[in-house]
């Protein structure tokens, strides 16, 4: 394209969005980065190369003409993004909170000159720890010294729930109140679990396009949240809402940080822009998108249970710690949406569980809010499995269903959290038809048991290097539209409106292609109207403009039951009514009250979907690998639309997850098996469930195969190697320690029997 037709482009689209003073932002089917105009300045961000210290100075000498370098002091307005959940600097002026962060943004025409000059910008820091300034300060209401951990204090976010009898007694001094209850199980587990899986994305990077014309900010993006955007722009650039035009352009990725940190970069690029009164250009690099934007900071989760000699759950101690990195306005919402899945699935008599998240001097943590239940179904379902090892006589399925918490909307104020998993127990019945679990995993788990590998010992070697194997099981649920949520529990609405040739428009966000088909459909069916009658309209008035992120309206529970009312109001048109006739429904305020975000207890979701799923492998002792025989998941997502696409979605999801369970490889799966269970409920979730289940039926199969526990995940592709060779090592030991021991038994034979008996008991309670 030559320069001339790209100016041409660029005024085409300028007068267009000009020409509608009313609108204010355009959906456009293009990737911002296939986007050129003339005159374009390309721009890097300038970062902090130390992770802790505070700014001196930022300087560029002998900055060659026609190239620039903005920093915090060149924000027209507040250097932040503002939001209800908290506040993110657009640069840093101060104190650096992390490696890597923004400092600056360097602005020219040649990409590679910018590399160069990116080298030489000069940062004057001042090591200093920031908390050191204030270690001498007073505090004047009461004359002490003020302790530098009171004012930087690295928690972001907490919340505890404590439910049971337990608490309503008294205890003795120096005992918890869960002390006396592990007191009393025959069978009690602690252990910890580490959870950092970051699903490999291939889109393209984030980034954006800015430019003036005039007044008018022209921006091209791929934003997820366009009210956040908006307001950021307005309170960094000091400009009007209404000279703000924002071109949505096409997105694949609406997960990770992408739903917050591209306000910033957007911010950071409309300076340059403003600045130098030319178009500038940033595009992350795939080396930026994964350490800024799709980047999960490792959770961990400690779990402590006890259960009674009939494998009913009698006590469970639950302690959360997330690593937030160094900002994160989501923290709060990441703690109390794994604290509910945590005790959302089982109920025990006693429970208690502390969530705490901490800024690190690590960069913003991910916040996906589509998958932040499976860390804690990762660690839940593990440890259910592991106290049915240790109780020996319970069956892991069984002891599923014996535990499942079953609401009863006419039982309150039995359980925290009122979440409907009853099609759980028809789930776990086709799958124990489907899977044998109780059998392999009885036979798997004696095998494992018995197994000794010693590389060192010919005679055993062929039978000890036979396929290792394992089984693993899962539950879960998944929520929808979470009523607790300052972002997505608020204003969730569709509307519609009838034509007057009595077709349909559907006024919505852009939202993912399956579902504009199942959307299509079922207003056909419930309209009487042909499928191409059904149309989709992603044109709003500024005053219109979508309040939510983007991925709320692809929440297929909430929407697919607010576009069937919107249908019934239509059909239900008076006599005499003109069209085009609109309606539009929002989620009734009467199901948001069933929560109660004070006590946090009550019904949070709109709906829940479940889903179980087992998990068979082996490992091949030669090659150190592991292979996946099958996976078997069995689905209860309410009425299923379009069954071919909701296959498609199930199979790409396991795709995902099978390639970020092993750092830098991807699992296969020979054989995957997908049941659907029949209903007539709304819509739910569908493709998230397959990250709630898949990583702990996974590890569960391996540690069982390796006879040992794999608590984090992901695993790395030298894992299996060093638990074979360790377990050989530990082995040749004991073999070795045995052999002393019978030297010295038969030297003092006769002498002293009782050193015989010592040895004995050694070797059967296993301290050899």
């Amino acid at each position: 394209m030559s320069e001339k037709s790209e100016k041409n482009d660029k005024l085409d689209i300028k007068k267009n969005l000009l020409k509608k003073k009313s609108s204010k932002l355009n959906f456009q089917n293009d990737f911002y980065s296939d986007l050129n105009f003339s005159d374009t300045l390309y721009a890097l961000i300038i970062r902090s190369p130390t992770k802790k210290g505070i700014i001196r100075s930022i300087s560029l000498p002998d900055i060659p003409d026609g190239y620039y370098l903005f920093t915090a002091r060149d924000v027209p307005g507040a250097n932040i993004m503002d939001t209800p959940l908290g506040k993110v600097p657009i640069f840093s002026e101060g104190n650096v909170s992390y490696l890597g962060e923004p400092l600056g943004i360097l602005v020219g025409p040649d990409q590679l000159t910018l590399k160069h000059l990116q080298e030489q910008v000069d940062i004057i820091f001042d090591t200093t720890p920031i908390e050191q300034y204030f270690d001498h300060i007073k505090d004047e209401t009461n004359g002490k010294k003020v302790h530098s951990q009171e004012l930087f204090s690295p928690k972001l976010a907490e919340r505890s729930i404590q439910w049971g009898p337990c608490f309503s007694k008294r205890t003795a001094k120096g005992k918890s109140p869960m002390d006396k209850v592990f007191e009393k199980c025959s069978t009690v587990l602690s252990d910890s679990y580490t959870y950092s899986l970051n699903p490999a994305e291939y889109n393209e990077p984030n980034g954006a396009i800015c430019s003036f014309d005039g007044e008018d900010l022209i921006v091209y993006t791929p934003t997820i949240w366009i009210t956040n955007l908006r307001n950021t722009l307005c309170q960094a650039l000091q400009i009007k809402s209404d000279n703000i035009l924002i071109n949505k352009t096409k997105n694949l990725s609406s997960t990770t940080n992408a739903v917050w940190y591209n306000s910033i970069i957007v911010t950071q690029v409309a300076v340059a822009a403003l600045k130098t009164k030319k178009t500038v250009k940033l595009m992350y690099s795939r080396i930026e998108q994964n350490a800024f934007m799709n980047t999960i900071q490792p959770l961990t989760i400690t779990h402590k249970t006890g259960i009674n000699k009939d494998g009913k759950l009698l006590a469970m101690q639950v302690d959360i710690d997330v690593d937030a990195g160094a900002y994160n306005p989501f923290s709060q919402e990441i703690l109390d949406r794994l604290i509910i899945a945590t005790a959302g699935l089982y109920k025990t008599e006693n429970l208690s569980i502390t969530a705490n998240a901490f800024a690190s001097q690590n960069p913003p943590s991910s916040i996906d809010l589509q998958l932040i239940d499976s860390g804690a179904f990762f660690a839940f379902e593990n440890h259910m499995t592991k106290i049915c090892t240790k109780a020996q006589h319970i069956n892991p399925m069984e002891f599923r269903k014996e535990n499942f918490h079953i609401h009863n909307r006419k039982e309150k104020n039995t359980w925290p959290f009122n979440i409907n998993v009853t099609n759980l127990d028809k789930c776990l019945d086709t799958l124990k038809k489907e899977s044998d679990f109780e059998r392999k995993w009885s036979a798997y788990n004696l095998s494992s048991k018995n197994r000794h590998i010693n590389f060192s010992s010919l005679e055993t070697q062929n039978f000890n290097l036979s396929p290792l194997r394992g089984i693993g099981l899962s539950c879960a649920f998944e929520g929808s539209g979470y009523y607790g949520s300052e972002v997505y529990g608020n204003e969730e609405y569709i509307e519609t409106t009838l034509e007057t040739d009595h077709s349909v428009t559907i006024h919505s966000s852009p939202v993912s292609p399956s579902i504009q088909e199942i959307w299509k459909d079922l207003v056909s069916n419930l309209m009487g109207i042909k499928n191409s009658q059904v149309k989709i309209n992603s044109v709003f008035n500024q005053e219109e403009e979508p309040p939510l992120p983007e991925i709320v309206y692809n929440n297929i529970s909430v929407m697919t039951e607010l576009l069937t009312k919107c249908c019934d109001g239509m059909k239900h048109l008076k006599d005499g009514q003109t069209l085009p006739y609109t309606v539009r429904r929002k989620v009734s305020a009467q199901r948001k009250n069933e929560w109660n975000m004070e006590t946090f207890s009550g019904t949070p979701f709109h709906d829940t979907s479940t889903a179980a799923a087992t998990v068979e492998l082996e490992v091949d002792p030669y090659t150190f690998r592991e292979r996946i025989r099958n996976i078997i998941l069995v689905l209860s997502c309410g009425r299923i639309l379009n069954r071919k696409a909701a296959e498609k979605t199930v199979r790409l999801s396991v795709e995902k997850v099978l390639s970020s369970l092993v750092k830098n490889d991807t699992i296969k799966v020979e054989n995957l098996q997908i049941i659907f269970m029949e209903s007539d409920d709304n819509p739910a979730k569908l493709g998230e469930l397959i990250y709630n289940i898949i990583p702990a039926s996974y590890t569960q199969a391996l540690s069982q195969a390796l006879n040992c526990s794999i608590n984090r995940i992901p695993i790395e592709t030298k894992t299996i190697y060093n638990t074979i060779s360790d377990k050989n090592k530990i082995h040749s030991v004991q073999k070795k320690s045995k052999n002393e021991k019978e030297k010295l038994i038969e030297k003092n034979s006769g002498k002293n029997k009782e050193s015989y008996e010592v040895v004995k008991a050694d070797e059967n309670t296993g301290n050899s």
